[in-house]
């Protein structure tokens, strides 16, 4: 390195601890750039200077699931890192040091959360005219003077009064806003364990992220197998593990619900909170309709200590969603390998539970049921009757309208077809 370009640059981090980490040229003028933002009261600012600070333990500690190998050749490493507001490259010579070679920084992260163009933490409600309103959530520190001194995002709101009750936070799949995203996952909420009739009048907390088609599925089947190194799912997950990490250390009752791709986004979440090696015992999770492997989410959730009802299944999937069979269940595994995981590593959960769980992860038995009826029907026919008397059965089997509404577009969106229809917008009829 000439010097030239020691001159113009930072050591980050404390110097004798650990590797060494530097920022040169045009980056350790952006990094101090985001020091000063930091100093300020910019909350990504510090989350990220304090990451970048977590380098110094080396980038392949094995728990900084942010980081994606982009090169390694001639003894050179090159990784992508990936944190709300913030990409950057790490380079890795043969000296053992790490230099930042490329750094994006995003200082208005906070703002555009504001505005729903980045992921965040959001309470949503029905206003008395029947609309959804979303409400972005922070905590704001003001001085004597009345100046907004900080903005802290990411803590959880509970619905209810009564410390009791599990605050409800669903984890929403890709979506254009809060509000268009409350009412689908509002639908699979009820699918859940944590169902209450009243969280439309008294709203629920919602993990929302912008944009567009679904996370994993069976288009996605990388992501979907192994959410927690999707690299599009890093931010979410970022701002999802600090809520979580918060409310636990408020010893907050959360109940985290996700909604088909918004799995992934809750199993990359809890893998972070593990890597932090933190405890969630106070919340529990739950997956309604899933895209990404089930099984892994369980792991974690049972790594972490999380509550999971005894008498409740983790996942529950439509076996005739393409998505969600592939993608969810590694084509109806899944649900089974949930059941022998929790047999092994859940206190109390025993062969009375197992049983129960085996069936309803397969959309609470009812899929099994029609297509057991299905299958029985067709074999009768199959038997007795002529082409025609087969056609009619097929025609007139609820299995077969259970699979077009689980892969129907817009309908395929909720976990049953009668709550796919109630919620349609009425133009599309």
């Amino acid at each position: 390195m000439n010097q030239a370009v020691k001159l113009n640059s930072q050591r980050i981090g404390q110097p004798g601890r650990g590797k060494i980490v530097t920022a040169v040229g045009s980056v350790a003028t952006a990094y101090s750039e985001l020091l000063a933002h930091s100093k300020r009261g910019n909350y990504w600012a510090t989350y990220i200077v304090k990451e970048f600070e977590q380098l110094s333990s080396g980038v392949m500690s094995g728990k900084n699931i942010y980081m994606h190998q982009q090169l390694k050749a001639g003894g050179y490493e090159a990784y992508k890192m990936i944190l709300p507001g913030c990409t950057a490259t790490i380079l890795c010579p043969p000296s053992g040091e790490l230099i930042i070679y490329e750094l994006g920084i995003d200082l208005i992260f906070f703002e555009k959360q504001l505005d729903s163009k980045r992921p965040g933490l959001h309470f949503v409600k029905k206003n008395t005219d029947g609309e959804w309103k979303s409400e972005f959530l922070f905590h704001k520190e003001v001085s004597d003077e009345g100046v907004v001194k900080k903005r802290d995002p990411g803590f959880v709101q509970s619905q209810t009064k009564n410390e009791r009750e599990w605050i409800i936070a669903g984890v929403a799949d890709l979506s254009d806003h809060p509000r268009k995203a409350a009412k689908r996952v509002l639908a699979h909420i009820a699918n859940s364990p944590y169902n209450s009739s009243s969280l439309p009048e008294l709203g629920f907390n919602l993990m929302f992220t912008p944009g567009k088609g679904s996370i994993g599925g069976w288009r996605n089947l990388r992501e979907a197998f192994d959410a927690t190194n999707s690299d599009r799912l890093n931010e979410s997950a970022h701002v999802l593990a600090d809520a979580m990490i918060k409310a636990q250390q408020k010893r907050q009752k959360v109940a985290w619900i996700s909604e088909l791709g918004g799995s992934g986004v809750l199993t990359q979440a809890m893998k972070i909170c593990k890597s932090r090696n933190v405890k969630l015992d106070m919340q529990a999770a739950y997956l309604s309709c899933p895209r990404t492997l089930s099984t892994r989410a369980l792991a974690l959730a049972l790594d972490l200590g999380m509550q999971i009802d005894l008498n409740e299944t983790f996942a529950k999937n439509r076996i005739f969603n393409a998505d969600e069979l592939i993608g969810g269940m590694l084509c109806g595994a899944a649900p089974i390998l949930n059941v022998a995981k929790r047999l092994r590593l859940q206190k109390d959960y025993g062969i009375i539970n197992a049983t129960f769980d085996s069936v309803a992860g397969y959309n609470g038995g009812k899929d099994l049921v029609s297509l057991g009826m299905g299958a029985g029907a067709l074999g009768v026919a199959l038997a007795t009757g002529g082409l025609s008397t087969i056609c009619t059965v097929i025609l007139n089997s609820g299995t077969v309208f259970s699979a077009i509404g689980a892969n129907l577009p817009g309908l395929n969106q909720y976990p049953s077809l009668r709550s796919g229809v109630n919620n349609l917008d009425r133009k599309v009829w």
